[in-house]
């Protein structure tokens, strides 16, 4: 009898064990897919703004912890040399729209990240020493694999904006509404020479936003141009301080050079 029980025993251990090892594999796998640690440093980068917007102090002592993310856009494969802290997967198909659509649905998620990391246009978190500064900060880096590479077709800047009009973030806005504060692709104050540029698939690009100050809100730079009396954020052209637009361009020295940030605050 004590024989049996043993056995019995033994039995309920090794099923409780088998359950507690797929039950620990599940629940690697959904950590895993929840990316925790890139949520972590979104929030420590948007609360860090939060708080500095915050601080009465107008030195404004304490700094933002705010990291550059650096992300693969993959269609199965690797990003080659480029050392990415984020992959985004995504399903590729035989239909080159679809393909594109899921493409520039990663792009606008990083872009309304970035957005929200900064404080949506509402949050001062730039401490300027004088006129003329402009502050950026540079939200991602961004790389495609070998397999997107391949498929040799490119984006037009008109063609992903009016995804961003037609495509809801959430059951609240579309991308454009959200990031823009207009629901008009023609209204963001782009110019023809932006939104006449492709997005190229071998090539690196960087979503940034941040801050200026100036006499008169002239906006971004050449790409941005003010609407009327006032912009689309609705503030005076005549403000002091004025938010970037969050812009989307080719790694190249030319378009750093062209932005004329003074500071980048993100960290590498």
């Amino acid at each position: 009898m004590r024989t049996i029980k043993k056995a019995e025993l033994t039995t309920q251990q090794i099923v409780g064990l088998t359950i507690l090892i797929i039950s620990f594999g599940v629940l690697l796998f959904f950590l895993a897919r929840l990316n925790l640690q890139e949520l972590t440093d979104k929030e420590i980068c948007h609360n860090s703004v939060v708080l500095y917007d915050k601080n009465p102090n107008p030195l404004k002592s304490n700094a933002l912890d705010c990291r550059t993310s650096y992300v693969c856009i993959s269609g199965g494969g690797d990003c080659g040399d480029f050392s990415s802290t984020i992959k985004r997967e995504i399903k590729l198909t035989s239909d080159e729209n679809t393909n594109k659509d899921r493409i520039m649905k990663q792009l606008a998620e990083e872009m309304a990240d970035c957005w929200w990391m900064f404080g949506e246009g509402k949050v001062d978190y730039a401490n300027f020493e004088g006129f003329g500064n402009k502050i950026c900060a540079m939200c991602s880096v961004i790389a495609f694999d070998k397999t997107i590479q391949g498929k040799d077709y490119s984006i037009t800047y008109e063609e992903f904006y009016k995804f961003l009009e037609s495509t809801p973030k959430d059951e609240a806005e579309f991308y454009l509404s959200y990031i823009y504060n207009t629901p008009d692709k023609n209204k963001i104050g782009a110019s023809e020479d932006y939104l006449s540029r492709k997005l190229i698939f071998t090539e690196q690009y960087f979503i940034l936003t941040g801050m200026g100050k100036s006499w008169i809100n002239w906006g971004l730079n050449k790409h941005w141009l003010p609407m009327g009396f006032e912009d689309i954020f609705g503030r005076k052209l005549f403000d002091q301080e004025y938010v970037i637009p969050l812009t989307i361009l080719e790694k190249t020295p030319e378009n750093f050079e062209e932005l004329g940030c003074d500071e980048f605050i993100t960290k590498a």
